[in-house]
């Protein structure tokens, strides 16, 4: 009874978090708020053109009039900017970012952030020594007291009983008003969901030509489109498939927490999923890492249920399942092949199956994930010339070149950049890449592949360590970990290695985002680990006779007690989030395409370092080659671009934050004269986030 009442408590949270953010309409805009949210200079202007007496017809004040109804326009459409006075997080957001602009504050928090930075680090080195020693004090009694036992890595067939369902729907609906909440905070895109949005409208259109790419997979680009029938917004649409996604993530992780630790530790787990901040990041963000964590996640608990007696049907439902990853991340291929071992291994050793049968488990595996991955491999073989899982690899692997100048930049003789090769589909016979120069494979090439693979992993190790693992998560790792049967424990850090390594082995992609899936296998063994540090404290306080002399505190209270401490826990992680969004995120991009949609009656072609303006006109990108400018005046002139977008935030630091476009930062200064150039546009209402739009003239 009070896990339901906990679980109607947090779905009653919820909901007031949603009902409570829920954007106020507003038929009118003043021109003050306008100006409080996309950074607008002056106010006078404003002012003047909405007094209700105008006497004045001039040209000029009938031009300041166009701008504020655009501006309160812009804000009105669904599709653009939001009121930063809409919801009860927006205003929390506003008045940290005023009080942080505040003379005392200004000069108290660098020192604090400053200190805190430098504890926090002490923290995390003393954590992660401490969860060393606990994890091989676990390991080494867990070898004492195994031996002359042999324990079955078997599932028990226990059903789900109806309190059981009802507090994971409970837990799921948490976990979608959480995310719903974030959601509509409208944080910014990066360019993979421009190609994912843009691939799904193609798709459920019907236009194979331009919906599949040799880069980007098919799967989320599908669901992207389907929801965008749903929704207008396809950006919104798109964000709302890894809301959903999010949610979902609950029900298999619930699953296999409870093979592992059983049902309390499970419940756990999914409560520790439904409000992990990172987890939530990527549930409202436009890219495939929610979606394909809830697949990775089903795979973990379909292979384990097969590798413990499963038919024939387990193995290939397995392989559908793994399939479908493939077409989110195609390195999820190599899973298949880990899979196979494991059977071939748990088969002969445990179980002492004859190998016909091994290998009628191990055919319907592959049989399942060709179902869905062949298909595709088949459009890479006939689009890429060649057979491949995906054009990613082969892109990779280059260690010759500096990241910036293999896609960015132009190799003589070529007419397109590999960016645009790759990421947007652009056809060209002599862009291919087997005409790029890639290294062909000798000693010294591997042994360099090889030290930087281990420093990949040096790296992969303390951004799991360092950026997404807080100190309290790390402990009760070291607590859970080894809890469970080895081989049930061996077949977990098999996935887990096998990822790392996997990944290490293209040191060119160590990111957060790659090592995102793996979030939720690091919270099975704290579930584990919260629910040892739970008994030890059931049974101090029983000895102590504490739990006699207070009446409230028995094990249920003591464990809503412990998941809401570890949940105040993670606030700082919520609140540094938060900070970190930034104010009227990508509002000049979204309003340089609204000026490009208004002043033009087709598709245009818009050259620009990201694809966010030709996505917000509904144009087609090209990217800003990282050459000299004469060299990208010709190559703009050479695939007749409507307008060349320069903008502060990626031209004065890089795209890869390397400086690439060093060379073109003269073109930021719109009053200088600039040959084959005349600017058109200018945004610069925004510290830092000045863009500017160009278009082609006949002057050389």
């Amino acid at each position: 009874m009070n896990r339901i009442l906990t679980l109607m408590t947090g779905v009653g949270l919820g909901a007031m978090m949603v009902s409570l953010s829920k954007k106020k309409s507003a038929p009118v805009f003043a021109c003050d708020e306008v100006e409080e949210v996309i950074g607008a200079s002056s106010s006078d202007l404003c002012k003047q053109a909405n007094q209700k007496k105008v006497d004045d017809d001039s040209p000029s004040l009938q031009l300041v009039q166009s701008q504020c109804s655009d501006l309160a326009g812009l804000l009105k459409d669904r599709n653009k900017l939001v009121n930063t006075h809409s919801s009860i997080l927006s205003r929390c957001i506003s008045s940290c970012r005023d009080i942080s602009k505040l003379p005392l504050a200004s000069r108290v928090l660098p020192g604090i952030v400053q200190c805190r930075r430098l504890v926090y680090g002490l923290i995390k080195r003393v954590s992660f020594r401490i969860s060393l020693c606990a994890l091989g004090l676990r390991i080494l009694l867990r070898v004492r007291a195994a031996k002359g036992t042999r324990r079955s890595a078997g599932i028990s067939a226990t059903r789900y009983s109806k309190t059981e369902c009802a507090s994971v729907i409970g837990v799921m609906s948490l976990a979608f008003f959480l995310r719903l909440s974030v959601l509509r905070l409208q944080t910014p895109i990066i360019a993979d969901g421009v190609y994912y949005a843009t691939m799904g409208k193609h798709l459920v259109a019907g236009n194979l030509q331009e919906g599949l790419s040799t880069f980007w997979p098919p799967l989320y680009p599908l669901l992207v489109g389907l929801s965008s029938l749903v929704f207008r917004d396809i950006e919104t649409g798109g964000k709302f498939v890894s809301v959903l996604a999010g949610s979902v993530l609950v029900i298999p992780l619930y699953s296999l927490i409870r093979v592992l630790y059983g049902k309390e530790a499970a419940f756990i787990g999914a409560v520790l999923v439904a409000i992990h901040p990172t987890l939530i990041h990527y549930s409202t963000a436009l890219l495939t890492e929610s979606t394909y964590a809830t697949l990775f996640v089903t795979v973990l608990f379909a292979g384990l249920r097969a590798l413990s007696g499963g038919a024939h049907v387990a193995f290939f439902s397995v392989g559908v399942a793994l399939g479908a990853c493939y077409l989110l991340k195609p390195e999820a291929i190599g899973y298949v092949g880990l899979m196979a071992v494991l059977t071939l291994y748990t088969s002969l050793s445990g179980n002492h199956l004859p190998l016909s049968e091994v290998l009628f488990r191990i055919m319907a595996l592959v049989a399942g994930a060709s179902l869905l991955s062949l298909p595709y491999i088949l459009f890479l073989r006939r689009a890429a010339g060649g057979w491949t899982i995906s054009d990613k690899f082969r892109a990779h692997f280059h260690p010759s070149e500096s990241w910036e100048r293999r896609w960015l930049g132009l190799p003589e003789g070529q007419t397109t950049t590999l960016a645009d090769r790759l990421y947007a589909g652009v056809s060209r016979k002599d862009d291919s890449l087997e005409n790029r120069g890639l290294p062909a494979a000798d000693v010294s090439s591997l042994r360099m592949m090889t030290a930087r693979s281990i420093e990949a992993l040096r790296s992969e190790g303390r951004l799991l360590i360092d950026g997404m693992t807080p100190p309290q998560f790390m402990l009760l790792m070291a607590l859970g970990m080894f809890k469970t049967e080895w081989l049930k424990e061996l077949y977990l850090l098999s996935f887990f290695t096998f990822t790392l390594i996997g990944y290490a082995l293209c040191p060119d992609e160590i990111n957060e985002r790659l090592l995102m899936p793996l979030l939720p296998v690091t919270v099975c063994w704290v579930a584990g680990g919260f629910k040892t540090v739970e008994d030890w404290l059931v049974k101090f306080f029983k000895h102590t006779k504490i739990s006699r002399d207070v009446p409230f505190i028995n094990p249920r209270t003591l464990r809503l007690l412990m998941i809401t401490t570890l949940a105040f826990s993670m606030l700082p992680w919520v609140v540094y989030a938060l900070m970190a969004m930034p104010a009227a995120p990508m509002v000049e991009y979204k309003e340089a395409g609204r000026w490009v949609k208004e002043h033009s009656q087709t598709p245009l072609l818009i050259m620009a370092t990201a694809p966010f303006i030709a996505f917000y006109a509904g144009g087609r990108h090209a990217y800003l080659p990282a050459e000299k400018y004469q060299t990208v005046v010709e190559h703009a002139r050479r695939l007749n671009v409507d307008y060349l977008a320069i903008d502060e935030a990626h031209i004065s630091n890089g795209v890869f934050g390397n400086n690439e476009y060093s060379d073109l930062r003269l073109l930021l200064d719109e009053g200088s004269h600039h040959p084959g150039l005349r600017l058109v546009y200018n945004f610069d209402r925004m510290p830092g986030r000045k863009l500017l739009m160009y278009t082609l003239t006949s002057e050389l």
